[in-house]
């Protein structure tokens, strides 16, 4: 019965977070025009100070000549841009759980008023056979037009699409847009992104949390209506995310067996992540059938 806790365990579970920032995540690190470690285009990308959620500066992107969407990556090249990016992205060993942050998108100025900037982040790792990159995790948000004067934070799930695969590169992509054209009233510039404060939730390891869990069970999984799920701590409650980081679903919980009712979720990956008097202890991957 262990042996299969642990499996279980390592398997489904996801672990323990904690904050940790990108390089120069908060974009202080610049000369006034670009950031510092990461690579913007030539036109409609740069560091400003108009909408920030600390420190002095935020980077923007933002569409040029109409219709070319300014991006800013992490790194400091972008060789081979039509090779899969091939050339951007900063070097890491360990895939995150989330990217957060801060941002503020202006979409006046556009024909449609109804577009949607985008940010996504990308583990991959070099295949030798094929001699390309393998994308081990990923996440990607679409984010809508913003109000008022403060920036809105966001959050963005990773999903984990090689479990037990190390990465090796790291790849952030901020994007002023997915199709819109500026009218001519803006001089052929509009869709202003801002962002601030990226930061990375990243895994501490899962020993730390098997002493707690060695009483774990759940099942079945895959699913089309009932979860069990056997703990052994009191005053828990168990969420259920979706892949957007929504809030889907919730129960208290009690020690012992629980029974939740998923049948009115859609078919799908989801995150379930569990609570101890309000402090998380662990996540599980759930596949709705």
């Amino acid at each position: 019965m262990k042996t299969l806790l642990l499996s279980l365990a390592m398997a489904l579970l996801m672990p323990l977070a904690s904050q940790a920032q990108l390089l120069n995540g908060d974009f202080e690190d610049n000369n006034d025009t670009l950031p510092a470690d990461w690579y913007a285009s030539d036109f409609g990308a740069g560091v400003k100070n108009n909408y920030v959620e600390s420190g002095d500066y935020s980077v923007a992107v933002w569409n040029w000549y109409y219709y070319a969407e300014g991006y800013v990556v992490n790194g400091t090249s972008m060789a081979n841009l039509l090779d899969d990016m091939a050339g951007a992205g900063t070097a890491s060993t360990e895939k995150a759980l989330r990217l957060t942050g801060y941002y503020y998108y202006d979409t006046t100025g556009t024909d449609t008023n109804a577009d949607t900037a985008v940010i996504a982040i990308a583990y991959r790792k070099w295949n030798t056979t094929t001699s390309l990159y393998d994308t081990v995790a990923f996440g990607v948000k679409h984010l809508f037009a913003t109000s008022g004067q403060a920036m809105v934070p966001f959050s963005l799930t990773i999903e984990d699409l090689m479990p037990g695969t190390d990465p090796d590169t790291m790849l952030v992509i901020i994007k002023s847009s997915i199709d819109g054209f500026c009218d001519a009233s803006g001089g052929g510039n509009c869709l202003y992104l801002y962002v601030d404060d990226l930061r990375l939730e990243n895994t501490t390891g899962i020993q730390s949390i098997m002493g707690q869990f060695e009483g774990l069970k759940l099942h079945p999984n895959p699913t089309s209506q009932y979860v069990n799920i056997s703990i052994e701590v009191d005053n828990a409650q168990w969420n259920l995310y979706d892949l957007s980081g929504k809030l889907v679903q919730y129960y208290a919980l009690h020690r012992g067996e629980n029974r939740l009712d998923v049948s009115a979720q859609p078919a799908g990956l989801y995150i379930a992540t569990l609570l101890q008097d309000g402090v998380v202890i662990g996540r599980e991957k759930l596949v709705k059938e």
